[in-house]
């Protein structure tokens, strides 16, 4: 009896490629986020401006589900800053505790600075919105 094998295919994952083109990433942000502002267009051009916050906004619905699976997020410039600089702010409307809450954003927040350049990821700041309209920054 002869034993035959077949060749093993390595499994492939496409990576993000971040030169696409701006309709990826209009549809990202529309699949994954709700928009209050209707300030698509003016987000775009900001996360356009830095290869680093691009790649960080491809990954991070994903990063997000890992520690908030079933709940909203929302993306929009914060108000505070804008006269001086901008920034963007991800809301994730927590259906979680606060304590374990806090605990996931921690781990949220320590993800993306492992992985991210700094700068970049400050140019995102992160608000849980709790059930009780209580807001808690990372």
């Amino acid at each position: 009896m002869k034993l035959e094998f077949q060749k093993s295919v390595p499994s492939y994952t496409r990576s993000v490629d971040l030169k696409s083109n701006n309709n990826d990433l209009v549809e990202l942000i529309k699949n994954n986020f709700k928009i209050p502002n209707n300030d698509l267009d003016n987000i775009i051009s900001f996360i356009d401006e830095d290869e680093e916050l691009k790649k960080i906004i491809f990954e991070l619905p994903s990063i997000i589900r890992k520690e908030f699976p079933d709940d909203d997020m929302q993306i929009k410039f914060y108000d505070e800053f804008q006269e001086s600089e901008l920034i963007l702010e991800v809301g994730i409307f927590s259906s979680f505790d606060e304590k374990s809450s806090f605990e996931k954003e921690k781990s949220l927040e320590n993800n993306l600075y492992e992985k991210y350049d700094w700068d970049s990821v400050d140019k995102i700041l992160i608000l849980m919105e709790y059930e009780n309209d209580k807001r808690r920054t990372i």
